[in-house]
């Protein structure tokens, strides 16, 4: 069992409850992160991980779960807790030059000049307020 301890990204799945997250990378502007099991077999637990980026905003959540081997080939899951993460603001509004938008292809390139001076404005405000509107302080 100790041999599964650590970190693992996942590169393949047939779960349809993870497809639909995947599908998500499909909509303009979304962004999904590594998808990630963390397996501590000394406390006997599990925690499932993924992140989401959209323009300006970056958040994960994540499923904890206990377990005990039943049999060397069978273990008991129980789900623990689901967490989402307060999302993050960005000061970065990365344009890219396309995106695909319902199977066409839209050139984004003119808007990235655009965009800059609102970018700058925003990295001085998420600089100067972020941390207030994120925690109260």
């Amino acid at each position: 069992m100790r041999m599964l301890d650590g970190t693992w990204k996942l590169v393949y799945t047939s779960n349809s409850e993870l497809l639909a997250i995947l599908a998500l990378s499909r909509l303009p502007f979304v962004s999904i992160g590594d998808i990630t099991q963390r397996i501590e077999t000394v406390f006997n637990t599990v925690e499932n991980k993924v992140s989401i980026s959209v323009p300006l905003s970056r958040t994960s959540f994540s499923t904890t779960a206990s377990f005990e081997v039943r049999t060397p080939k069978r273990l008991q899951v129980r789900f623990e807790k689901g967490v989402i993460q307060t999302p993050e603001l960005l000061a970065d509004l990365n344009v890219p030059e396309s995106v695909n938008l319902l199977g066409q292809q839209v050139d984004l390139s003119p808007l990235q000049g655009v965009l800059q001076p609102v970018s700058q404005g925003l990295n001085g405000f998420i600089s100067q307020v972020g941390g207030r509107i994120l925690y109260g302080a």
